[in-house]
């Protein structure tokens, strides 16, 4: 992630911390004042509360790890290749950014958590929209049979609304051959989807 986007991440969790204070005075408000504020009112505000938190710890979360990135020298950068970019600085064996199609090729990408450290992983994304707010994946995970050397396992196609944080569609295909199939969740396909989006819209701003 580069430090612009660690500057508006910033910028967004001051508006976040802003908006639970702002919550915060209305409840006292409306605590002080029983006889006129229905409960409907209180649950809605409090259901408001506990986004707004769990989106400030997540971009903390984004905030910290970027600086953790770039305090250990992985500020990603991109290499040319052909029309083509390699991008470096993130655990993976291999980014391949495609400018003209918007569409990243990926392998083994251990910055997807530790669950994919050290396993085989394979496959591509690209943005189903031109907000690109949604992302379309496909990819093998390897089940440990492979006998050509290629990955081979799980094969999973998704799309996942990356601004919306929600999964719009999945498709699995699990391998006849054998071996350990790794079992991915919804909320897990997007949370990579979400970390693989940020990749590519850091290389659409800044791969040149």
């Amino acid at each position: 992630m580069s430090k612009k986007w660690c500057v508006i991440i910033s910028l967004l969790l001051v508006v976040v911390v802003g908006l639970q204070a702002a919550l915060l005075i209305m409840v006292d408000r409306l605590a002080t004042n029983m006889f006129n504020s229905d409960s409907g009112t209180l649950q809605r505000i409090d259901r408001i509360q506990s986004t707004l938190y769990e989106l400030r710890n997540k971009l903390a979360e984004m905030t910290e790890q970027t600086e953790e990135n770039e305090a250990a020298g992985t500020v990603p950068s991109y290499e040319p290749n052909g029309s083509r970019y390699i991008i470096r600085g993130y655990d993976a064996d291999m980014l391949d950014w495609d400018p003209d199609h918007g569409s990243l090729y990926f392998a083994d990408p251990a910055f997807w958590g530790e669950k994919f450290s050290g396993v085989g992983i394979e496959g591509s994304a690209d943005w189903a929209d031109t907000e690109k707010n949604k992302l379309s994946m496909q990819f093998t995970v390897s089940s440990g049979q492979s006998v050509t050397g290629a990955v081979d396992g799980l094969r999973i196609s998704c799309t996942v609304d990356v601004a919306a944080g929600t999964l719009v569609s999945r498709m699995d295909s699990v391998p006849s051959a054998g071996g350990t199939v790794m079992e991915l969740s919804d909320a897990e396909l997007v949370d990579i989807a979400v970390r693989t989006a940020e990749i590519m819209v850091d290389a659409g701003a800044n791969a040149r």
